[in-house]
């Protein structure tokens, strides 16, 4: 035996011999243990006196029975109690011998009942409901609350306080079981199972139930308590429990095993190993603290026959006092699927101690707190086994393609006996060591078998992945040869949304004199006033873009001949979506400028325009949220001639040029530190507009089309976390794209006019899938 199993099959081994010798001299007396049907009084729903002694009827079914729905809820200030062996105070079936029956519950509620027993030698079973026999049972819609089961004597012993049931199969759905109490040595402070030869659970939640005040020192072999949610044990279990959830249970005892769910098989006698299956399980805040020997919070698993499989589970803050805070196993376990442990506290193996077999089947099986395996640790190919804390592992076996996941490298020592082990440093590792995959090397002793396949860090919040290279050097160590690190994936996102407000920026405040203020030669008066809308949709670079902008601005000419000077206002709103939407930025412009435009009699043209603009960034990268501002200023110039062809036909080539400066920019997200650098922008725009004018000068219509092409544009993104400094993300800004568009302009009258146009891009990284340009101008 192992040297935990030995202290607890000792302890434990003495309550059960005892609780089944009890059992058997029980049966055989007048009354049978196991003989309570509902009982006259409760039958007849009448209140019962405290301290009243009931007779208990014997009840044995020889045929199919099922219990009537309802609330069957105990008297508060009433006690049912017997000398020897009590069985359920609201409900007892035996099952005749040699006669296979049922009995279903449905729709049932069992509440407030206390069974107390004052006998040598007297157990008590389930102060809710109890079933022995050949049966099977079954249970739909079913809460069993806030029962007592006391057994005071000083060898007493309480079998499931809310349901016991020995013998035959048990099938149940929707089960609640919750806020019962137990005080004695006792085994399933919630729910007992012995000798179930197949059976399953679907939607069970086992919570704040508690074995307490069991502090028999002075009696060798007692103050024995096991699973204070479910138990079980000593005879063998057949059972698949699906969706379930075991919380808050807590046994207070000498010896405490299993503070949520205790599992064993007892062989030879009776022969026969417990298999349990648990599908989706979520075991959290169990407490075993033993003043003797606490062992496996969450879970206990004992005898190596005992099989137990556990699919997608949550271990998380529970607790024992000696070994094994979210699993103690000295059987045979195996995980499938995802599991997390998280929190669990122990002396020796927070979230794990491990005497017995366990198998990482497939999936990922995750242990954040430590755990401790002195027993077989098996990884099939294709699982990942990830450990932190402080971990030691005496043997890690298992097939070439398993992978070992550290999660840190202080306190582990791991032996590896895989040959052909995929080892991998966690992403947070990788981000608080800076890459320092040597350190996962050291932390895994390769055994006369073992070797590395693979050796690497996961990317982290900031650092890239590292795969390396390892070789033996002349001491027998293994060493990192060489590593190569990519680039951050999560960084080359949070990247593509930053750096999108320099390129909008300079994208947006990007307009010549006709999309600002149509065709000036329409205006006649010295001064004048406009408004515009310029909104659209960019896309590209797996990018999605929507702005809306609004400008105004009022413009005079000082003297006969002189340019025409304005000022305008803006304020621009854009939404931007990246990554299949997992990637977010909102940003608000806000810009003033001041320009001068003039137009000669022979269609020359000039305009120049400066610009100063700031912007607010909110960027959401997978839920993580960042803020970032940035000031831009901007100078423009176009140059442009119309050629009157015809009286109604004209063409107009133009040329412009807009440098953009915009400043650097720090900001966090999650634990990480960035900094965007300074960004500059020279676009060069060629184009020519073709149009005709409408009689009577009531406005025009044209089309265009420009080339346009970006000098500058690149942009760094720089991060950090800790002390160290991942790779820079570089984007090379320069570009080239085409622009073409449809538009008209309508003189209402000599003071008035409105103009529009639609324009699109292509062959940029950044788009416009469509742009609108909307305005009115009013001259006096």
């Amino acid at each position: 035996m192992n040297k935990v199993f030995k202290k607890v099959f000792k302890a434990a081994r003495g309550m059960m011999m005892v609780v089944n010798e009890t059992t058997s001299s029980v049966q055989t007396g007048k009354k049978a243990a196991v003989a309570v049907a509902v009982m006259g009084a409760l039958a007849a729903g009448t209140a019962v006196a405290a301290e009243t002694v009931v007779e208990y009827q014997t009840t044995v079914i020889t045929e199919d029975t099922v219990v009537a729905p309802g609330e069957y809820v105990g008297a508060a200030d009433t006690i049912y109690h017997n000398t020897n062996g009590t069985e359920g105070a609201a409900i007892g079936y035996a099952v005749k011998k040699d006669v296979i029956a049922s009995v279903t519950i449905a729709d049932s509620t069992f509440k407030n009942w206390t069974v107390h027993n004052t006998g040598s030698y007297g157990v008590v079973y389930g102060a809710a409901v109890s079933v022995h026999g050949a049966s099977s049972v079954s249970m739909t819609n079913v809460t069993i609350e806030d029962n007592a089961a006391l057994a005071t004597w000083k060898t007493s012993g309480v079998q499931g306080v809310g349901y016991r049931q020995q013998g035959g199969e048990f099938y149940a759905k929707n089960l609640t079981i919750k806020g019962n109490v137990a005080d004695g040595d006792t085994m399933g402070g919630g729910i007992s199972l012995l000798d179930i030869s197949k059976g399953s659970i679907e939607n069970l939640t086992v919570s704040n139930n508690a074995i307490v005040n069991n502090i028999r020192e002075t009696v060798p072999n007692f103050g024995v308590a096991v699973g204070a949610g479910l138990s079980a044990a000593y005879r063998p279990v057949n059972l698949t429990i699906t969706n379930a959830t075991f919380e808050n249970n807590t046994i207070d005892s000498v010896y405490a095993y299993g503070g949520g769910i205790y599992i064993e098989s007892y062989t030879p006698t009776p022969a026969g190993a417990t298999t349990m299956t648990f599908d989706t399980l979520s075991v959290k805040g169990n407490r075993a603290e033993g003043s003797g020997l606490g062992v496996g919070g969450g879970m206990a698993i004992f005898q190596e026959e005992t099989q137990v499989t556990i699919k997608n589970a949550v271990f998380e803050g529970n607790m024992a006092n000696d070994y094994g805070g979210g699993i103690y196993n000295s059987g045979n376990l195996t995980f499938s699927g995802t599991n997390t442990f998280t929190d669990n506290t122990a002396d020796i193996g927070n979230d794990l101690y491990n005497e017995g077999t366990i198998t990482i089947q497939d999936g990922k099986t995750t242990f954040n707190s430590g755990i401790e395996s002195d027993g077989v640790l098996n990884v099939a190919a294709g699982a990942t086994l990830s450990v932190a804390g402080k971990t030691i592992i005496t043997a890690l076996t298992g097939e070439a393609g398993a992978t070992l996941e550290l999660g840190s490298t202080a306190d582990v020592v791991v032996n590896n006996a895989i040959d052909g082990l995929n080892l991998v440093g966690a992403g947070e590792l990788n981000d608080t060591t800076g890459g320092d995959v040597q350190a996962v090397v050291d932390a895994v002793k390769n055994t006369d078998k073992g070797s590395f396949k693979s050796v690497g860090m996961a990317e982290g919040e900031v650092m890239g992945a590292v795969t390396a290279t390892v070789e033996t050097d002349a001491n027998g160590e293994v060493v990192v040869a060489g590593k190569t690190v990519a680039a951050n994936e999560k960084t080359e996102s949070l990247s593509d949304q930053v750096t999108l407000a320099p390129q909008m920026i300079t994208r947006i405040m990007m307009n010549d004199v006709r999309k600002r203020m149509g065709d000036l030669r329409a205006s006649e008066g010295t001064h004048g006033v406009w408004a515009r809308y310029n909104g659209g949709e960019m896309s590209g670079s797996g990018m999605k873009a929507d702005f809306n902008m609004i400008q105004v601005g009022i413009d005079t000419v000082p003297v006969a001949d002189a340019p025409r000077f304005g000022v305008a206002f803006s304020y621009a709103q854009t939404d931007a979506e990246g990554d299949a939407g997992l990637a977010k930025t909102e940003i608000d412009s806000y810009s003033l400028a001041v320009y001068g435009t003039k137009m000669y009699d022979n269609g020359l043209f000039v305009d120049v325009i400066g610009r100063l603009a700031t912007t607010e960034s909110e960027i959401t990268v997978l839920r993580n949220q960042a803020a970032m501002n940035n000031l831009a200023l901007s100078a423009s110039g176009e140059l442009g001639w119309r050629f009157d062809v015809t009286k109604s036909f004209f063409v107009e080539p133009s040329v412009e040029a807009t440098y953009t400066y915009t400043n650097g920019s720090t900001f966090t997200m999650g634990r990480g530190n960035y900094e965007l650098e300074a960004a500059e922008s020279l676009v060069g725009r060629a184009g020519v507009a073709a149009g005709l004018t409408c009689p009577n000068n009531k406005g025009e219509v044209y089309v265009r089309a420009a080339v346009v092409h970006e000098f500058m544009g690149d942009t760094t993104m720089n991060s950090r976390i800790g002390n160290f400094s991942a790779a820079p993300i570089v984007t090379d800004g320069k570009d080239t794209w085409f622009e073409y568009a449809i538009g008209a302009q309508y003189n209402v009258n000599k003071n008035t006019y409105v103009y529009a146009d639609v324009e699109r891009t292509g062959g940029a990284a950044l788009d416009e899938d469509w742009r609108a340009n909307v305005g009115v101008r009013y001259s006096f």
